[in-house]
């Protein structure tokens, strides 16, 4: 076969493989129950097939040859030589000092676990009022006297003082005779609660997995108690309190042993059982003299939990089952049971969660996944999917300011994201270093984000990182790990430099690889860079 066949089959071979490539990847954003509009997909497209030109666009790299490198690339080139993976991807930025102080693979997009956390805190700062809170309000009903409408926002603060501070002060509002019964519409928790299909299945059992919603009622978490029973027997497990009944429990793959019959790995997961609903599956086992095992899992659906507890909370103010009603409806309720004007005249009660600030605090400073999703499901009114794409376009809008345009490529960096969570907990997230930096410089000026971040050697995430070095005290960054993956983005305010942007990013980690061995990386590059002169960013002048 003469050599121009075989590069006309290579090429035929090279089409197929993107166009297959492209199906798949249009496939899965078509299919997921949290599919984006069309231009996601075609940006993405345009992104793989675009590849050369955009990396042609991008600022020139610095050269391989360690001859040209200054002083502050050769430390931290020696600490990537070192480490056990492969697959790094660095950028950071100082733009008094030279712009790009160091970057490796910038371009490329990474997945950046709950790194992606700085995309919906900066749209939440964008988009909301600093005074901005989540208000819960129980409404008159329009059409009955005995009936209210309790209207759930998806406040991940709300919990139980909340709401019988709610159920207490509505009851005062009515007046109801002795002996009346009234009926408690709860707005949209009607229908199914889908576990969300971009997470992984054991995430949606995990406290850090709870469902965030409309409806939140402590942290949508319960405790969950695993007994031993009769030796031979299925573990027993139980719910208490106003928990009972908000899921449906499963002990058929668990077994009691003998006294002192040495106990295995147990586990209380979700599955789907086979009329296709979830149920919480307890599995391993215990010796019958064993002490209980206490769980904390995610309670799905979400909305039966707050009804539950609602009921509760009416009994307890002396309204049982026999006078009380609590009617699940759905967000868009064509009823007119609670098509009511939402003016002050119809409020009997409210409750609001603290305002943005705080809540920034829990998304950045302790990585709190809910707090998250709960504060990018209010960009998008209480939908998922406008909720995602509003912090995409609050994205956008900041990648155009002129502090972010100082960064080449940053506009271009767009191309390569793709976000089918806010709190970074889904796989299929992509992110690039570049993108990281140009967003964190165009929020340079906003000093409640430097606010809310973690404090190397001081505070959340980065508590116990980087202390008795240089860069302790210096470092507002927000930290990201699931497995496989660890990343680090945000600001070193530099006693002489000034404030410099980073992001550093590993992937495809070996299973082998600890995670304190990447954030080693990390903090050893930090501390480099804190440790730096202006005469340490100088490269020699043979290299210009």
């Amino acid at each position: 076969m003469g050599a121009c066949a075989k590069l006309a089959i290579a090429f035929i071979a090279s089409i197929v493989v993107t166009v297959v490539s492209v199906i798949a990847l249009a496939i899965s954003e078509q299919t997921g129950p949290y599919r984006l509009v069309g231009s996601r997909v075609e940006r993405a497209i345009s992104a793989y097939q675009q590849g050369p030109d955009v990396q042609a666009a991008a600022p020139a790299r610095r050269a391989g040859s360690t001859k040209c490198l200054s002083r502050l690339e050769e430390r931290i080139h020696e600490v990537l030589a070192r480490s056990p993976v492969p697959t790094w991807g660095v950028l950071i930025y100082n733009s008094k000092h030279g712009g790009e102080l160091y970057s490796r693979s910038a371009d490329r997009s990474f997945v950046p676990a709950s790194g992606m956390k700085l995309l919906t805190a900066a749209a939440a700062l964008n988009r909301l009022a600093e005074n901005f809170n989540f208000t819960t309000r129980i409404y008159r009903s329009p059409n009955s006297r005995n009936a209210v409408c309790l209207v759930p926002v998806g406040d991940p603060t709300f919990s139980d003082s909340h709401l019988n501070s709610l159920v207490r002060k509505t009851l005062e509002a009515l007046k109801l005779p002795e002996g009346s019964p009234i009926e408690i519409r709860v707005v949209g928790v009607g229908g199914s609660e889908e576990p969300p299909e971009v997470w992984e299945a054991g995430d949606i059992s995990q406290p850090y997995g709870a469902h965030a919603g409309l409806a939140v009622i402590n942290d949508n978490l319960i405790n969950v108690r695993v007994s031993p029973g009769q030796p031979g027997q299925p573990l027993v497990a139980s719910l208490f309190g106003r928990d009972i009944g908000a899921v449906k429990l499963d002990t058929g793959d668990s077994m009691t042993g003998a006294d002192g019959y040495g106990p295995t790995l147990l586990r209380v997961m979700y599955a789907v059982d086979a009329d296709s609903r979830l149920v919480l599956k307890t599995s391993g086992t215990l010796s019958a003299n064993s002490p209980p095992v206490w769980f904390l899992r995610a309670a799905r659906p979400a909305g039966r939990l707050l009804t539950l507890h609602l009921q509760g909370a009416l009994s307890e103010n002396g309204f049982g089952p026999n006078r009380a009603s609590v009617v699940a409806l759905h967000r868009h309720d064509q009823t007119g049971r609670c098509a009511f004007e939402a003016n002050e005249s119809a409020v009997l009660a409210s409750s609001s969660s603290r305002t943005l600030v705080p809540l920034l605090a829990r998304v950045l400073e302790y990585s709190d996944n809910l707090y998250t999703e709960s504060l990018m499901m209010a960009l998008g009114n209480g939908d998922r999917r406008v909720g995602l794409q509003t912090v995409e376009d609050a994205v956008r809008d900041v990648l155009e300011t002129s502090d972010a345009q100082k960064v080449p490529g940053a506009l271009f960096s767009m191309h390569g994201l793709v976000m089918m969570d806010a709190a970074g907990l889904s796989r299929q997230n992509l992110v690039s270093p570049r993108l990281f930096v140009s967003l964190l410089e165009g929020m340079r000026k906003s000093s409640l984000l430097r606010h809310c971040l973690p404090v190397s050697g001081r505070s959340g995430t980065l508590a116990w990182r980087m202390r008795g070095t240089a860069a302790e005290g210096i470092v507002f960054a927000k930290t990201g790990t699931i497995t496989g993956v660890s990343s680090l983005s945000g600001y070193l305010a530099h006693l002489t430099l000034g404030l410099t942007t980073f992001s550093i990013v590993a992937n495809n980690v070996p299973g082998r690889v600890k995670g304190g061995s990447l954030r080693s990386v990390q903090d050893a590059i930090l501390v480099a860079l804190a440790e730096a002169r202006a005469a340490d960013l100088e490269r020699h002048t043979s290299c210009e």
